[in-house]
């Protein structure tokens, strides 16, 4: 299991933790418009699968992707689209 721990500062920066195992990857990517949630898993014979979460006005918000694991660069990437898109 490798740990990734992005120790930079809160606010235009990102913030990101990240856990990855050979099949799947899941971290926390802390954006301009809050705190989300993300995982990947999928694998040369396990269909893709990745899922984002983000807590806006109270509500739990929840996308989820199919047939598509993304590496950890993908991953910030997806969180603040997704981010941008619900808060912004």
């Amino acid at each position: 299991m490798k740990v990734f721990d992005d120790q930079m500062t809160i606010g235009n920066c990102p913030c990101n933790r990240m856990t990855e195992r050979e099949d799947w990857t899941e971290g926390t990517v802390i954006t301009k418009h809050g705190i989300v949630e993300v995982y990947t898993e999928g694998g040369e014979d396990v269909r893709g699968f990745t899922k984002v979460s983000v807590v806006h006005d109270g509500i739990l918000r929840t996308r989820s992707v199919y047939d598509k694991r993304y590496t950890q660069r993908g991953l910030v990437t997806l969180a603040n689209r997704y981010a941008e898109e619900i808060c912004g």
